[in-house]
């Protein structure tokens, strides 16, 4: 049965597939008081058998709206801002087999803590250096896009110092969310659907003939902003990028996929350099979220204790 009742404002129910801060301290007091510190890739799945993913952004830009809708398929066209945090367990399945998600949606925060002693001191309970994979986003809309999107830069750059010791297993994916906003809406999507076919006949209103014309056409200021930040992340970062609308739910599910594609890369990378550079314990240890994260295969079923409000998706 959907953990969610669309009845109830989602702020302010609390059910069995999400968590809120509250909930959780004495769970995370455990953690930090046994890590001390920064968990790596492996580390962290060895802990508690979860894929953690956190969500960062400035205010607005649609960080709760992706996860509910991913989550429960759900959306709310009233704002409110996050103003703690809330953790959800979704489940997905890759090849017959089953991963759980630690998904934590957070009040915004002015920086990334550079070390453990400030997450502690400022950011108590959050995770927030011993996530798995970050997801960085920021807000497609053309009164937004530059402001938002500084942010992330920031925020990434943050992260990059803070965990600078374990970098190769951390995954960095940025998502342009309001991509219904999005000033031309109607040319990048047709430019979009007929990348994946070219016999798709669009769904969208057709580009003028001026727009398609051998003429080249200068870009408005929006679009070469949104372009600068495609080939920097790309180009430079070397990081996933999507562009969705959690307000229709486009591409979510899509982007969920390459972030997993992404983490098992990252940590498949991991292990074969640690596997080169002959360590003996990183040998027994193994290969990231292939091995340190056990994933229970379909067929023969898994431990459902404590998870009947988790939605299953297929990846």
């Amino acid at each position: 049965e959907p953990s969610h009742n669309p009845k109830y404002p989602v702020r302010h129910h609390h059910d069995r597939g999400v968590e809120s801060e509250e909930e959780e301290e004495e769970e995370e007091e455990v953690e930090e008081e046994e890590d001390g510190g920064s968990e790596t890739c492996t580390d962290s799945m060895e802990l508690d058998d979860f894929v953690k993913i956190i969500l960062l952004g400035a205010p607005g830009v649609g960080k709760t709206s992706i996860i509910q809708q991913f989550v429960w398929t759900s959306f709310d066209k009233e704002y409110y801002p996050t103003q703690r945090k809330h953790t959800y367990y979704p489940t997905i399945i890759r090849n017959e087999t089953y991963y759980g998600l630690k998904i934590t949606d957070l009040p915004c925060i002015p920086y990334f803590p550079i070390d453990s002693y400030m997450e502690w001191t400022d950011f108590r309970f959050y995770g927030l250096r011993q996530a798995t994979a970050y997801i960085l986003v920021f807000d497609l809309s053309k009164a937004n896009i530059d402001s938002t999107f500084q942010y992330i830069k920031s925020m990434r750059d943050q992260i990059l110092e803070s965990r600078a010791k374990d970098i190769d297993k951390v995954t960095l994916m940025v998502v342009g969310n309001k991509l219904d906003l999005m000033p031309n809406l109607d040319q990048v999507l047709n430019k979009d659907l007929h990348k994946s076919s070219s016999n798709h006949q669009s769904l969208f209103t057709t580009v003028t003939s001026s727009l398609n014309g051998s003429q080249q056409r200068v870009l408005t200021p929006y679009e070469t902003c949104r372009q600068n930040i495609i080939n920097l992340v790309k180009k430079h970062w070397r990081c996933p990028y999507m562009e969705c609308s959690a307000k229709y739910n486009y591409k979510l599910n899509l982007t969920f996929k390459d972030l997993m594609d992404t983490i098992e890369a990252n940590c498949r990378r991991a292990a074969a350099n640690k596997e080169a550079a002959g360590g003996a314990r990183d040998r027994r240890r193994g290969g990231g979220l292939l091995t340190a994260f056990q994933g229970r295969n379909c067929d023969t079923g898994r431990n459902t204790e404590g998870d009947s409000g988790r939605n299953c998706h297929i990846l």
